[in-house]
């Protein structure tokens, strides 16, 4: 089982947090992995500590999840709001 987020880890790096659910948890790292991935979290950007790559991957990914379900064609966010806005 993962273990429960505690107080200590609040403030940790995202690497560092990802570590210790790895070793505490008992979690390799392709299943946590594929965990994040699930959440559309991708798990380079955390373990490099890079949330500007992080925020905009992820940004990337739920806009294009969006426009599939409004049958638009993925691509750069920003089209994709665009054709939102229009």
């Amino acid at each position: 089982t993962v273990p429960r987020t505690e107080p200590n880890y609040r403030r940790c790096r995202p690497s560092k947090y990802l570590l210790a659910l790895e070793t505490r948890g008992k979690i390799g790292i392709p299943t946590l992995d594929h965990i994040l991935a699930t959440h559309l979290n991708p798990s380079a950007a955390l373990r490099a500590d890079n949330f500007e790559a992080f925020f905009e991957a992820r940004r990337q990914a739920l806009m294009n999840l969006i426009g599939e379900a409004m049958g638009l064609t993925p691509g750069p966010a920003t089209s994709i709001c665009e054709a939102f806005l229009l």
